[in-house]
């Protein structure tokens, strides 16, 4: 009740800074990382450098200043008996570990919020909202949490890092100032840049020590190379994913295995969700590194419905009430261009540059547009009260049309609106077998085991 209280305060009024996004209903990671992106690839259209450090806070909640806190809740006018439920809640903490039966002494928590309670969240938040005065322009920042990316375009990098150098001092000192600590070690630098010839090392020091510049850097589980080509990211989803896929085959044994139908659920819940996350921002790879997922899924929806490999992709699609990866991504963009354009505090802002520019189809307006056209939309869609049901419709018309598109041998059934879903009766392995390999058309003679 109390944090329900707090954040509807903190919320109406604008407190926080457009900056901070965790912990926040309408907020999510993809928000930031698409801030993000975009203003890489709008710094590339201009032929500028983007440098970025990846800031790595050491025990956030654990070492954050109480003071600070109330301090900024008094500076806000929250006063009354919120300030005071709220200084009786982070007073007089202790902790003790205990190991089998034996309990060492009560150690008395100086500072930190506590960590479980659903109002620490929204303390930290207050707490580390004023690290974005510090930032001046033409910096940038993009908080998610205790996760804080400092980024800057510029003409020419020499003068971009003594900048960024003098901002990454004052953020030094400012997180000295509230208890907090960067840890130079895990903290790192990433300097974006379409020249190949470009030096990508940047000096960018901390607390005495001269931040790491990686090949590539994971923020909020994305992977960031220099030229923002999602390789790394894509090769990583598929390394994990192809360790999943042996959890399906496990589990899919013609005679003893799991039904189709719990099979499908292990797969949503283990691969395709994992294809998804972060889909809007890396969506914008080429189409090969792109297609290079559709092999997971079709795999992963073979091994579920065990049908044979020469089945055609889009019979497989149907059969397990799949849209095809491509239409998914793109109803997934879509839907997130929909939360984006119609929320009134986000940060993401998208904008299309002259058409001319290079880079122009990587950003997300011209993406958008694309995405429309494929689904013969227009853009005041996404502005309709119900466009999660329009772009629902137009996705099932778009399939519909290539099932239509295909010979009529290659069809697996003519029933209309498609996909629909394809229930199954029997709970059997063996039978939910047959039954697809006879939908997918294969001969009872050539494959008669299967009736064994």
């Amino acid at each position: 009740m109390v944090n329900a209280r707090l954040q509807k305060i903190l919320l109406s009024e604008n407190l926080l800074p457009i900056e901070q996004a965790g912990f926040q209903p309408g907020r999510s990671t993809e928000e930031q990382l698409a801030f993000l992106s975009n203003s890489i690839y709008e710094a590339f259209s201009l032929r500028h450098h983007v440098l970025a450090v990846f800031f790595d806070l050491q025990k956030a909640f654990d070492t954050l200043w109480k003071a600070s806190i109330t301090q900024q809740l008094v500076q806000w006018n929250i006063k009354g008996r919120m300030l005071i439920f709220i200084e009786q809640f982070l007073t007089g903490r202790s902790c003790s570990v205990c190991l089998g039966s034996t309990i060492s002494t009560y150690r008395h928590l100086n500072n930190g919020v506590p960590q479980g309670s659903v109002l620490s969240p929204a303390l930290f938040n207050i707490g580390f909202s004023t690290i974005c005065q510090i930032i001046p322009p033409p910096l940038k920042a993009v908080i998610f949490a205790d996760d804080l990316t400092v980024f800057l375009s510029c003409r020419q990098s020499q003068k971009g890092e003594q900048k960024l150098q003098q901002v990454v001092n004052k953020l030094a000192e400012w997180t000295t100032s509230r208890g907090l600590q960067f840890s130079a070690s895990k903290s790192t630098t990433m300097h974006f840049c379409r020249s190949r010839l470009c030096t990508r090392n940047l000096s960018i020091t901390l607390h005495g020590s001269i931040l790491p510049t990686p090949p590539t850097v994971k923020y909020l589980g994305l992977h960031f190379d220099p030229t923002l080509s999602f390789k790394k990211h894509i090769s990583e989803i598929k390394k994990s994913c192809y360790t999943r896929l042996n959890l399906l085959r496990k589990l899919a044994h013609t005679t003893y295995g799991a039904d189709t139908i719990s099979l499908l659920r292990i797969y949503r819940a283990l691969i395709r969700s994992k294809c998804d996350y972060g889909v809007p921002i890396y969506s914008s790879a080429t189409r090969t590194d792109l297609n290079s997922l559709n092999v997971i899924h079709n795999s992963a929806l073979h091994i579920a419905s065990g049908v044979f490999p020469t089945t055609p992709c889009l019979n497989l699609y149907f059969i397990c009430n799949e849209l095809p990866p491509d239409l998914r991504r793109q109803l997934i963009f879509l839907r997130f261009m929909v939360r984006t354009l119609n929320s009134d505090r986000t940060l993401f802002h998208p904008s299309a540059l002259n058409r001319h520019r290079t880079y122009y189809q990587k950003r997300f307006t011209p993406r958008m547009e694309t995405a429309l056209e494929l689904l013969r939309l227009d853009s005041s869609a996404l502005s309709d009260p119900d466009a999660a049901r329009l772009l629902q419709q137009a996705t099932e018309a778009e399939w519909t049309n290539r099932w239509k598109s295909q010979p009529p041998m290659l069809q697996l059934l003519s029933i209309f609106p498609i996909p629909q879903p394809f229930l199954l009766t029997s709970g059997s392995r063996k039978n939910n077998t047959v039954l697809h390999r006879i939908l997918t058309r294969h001969s009872r003679l050539t494959h008669s085991y299967i009736f064994s």
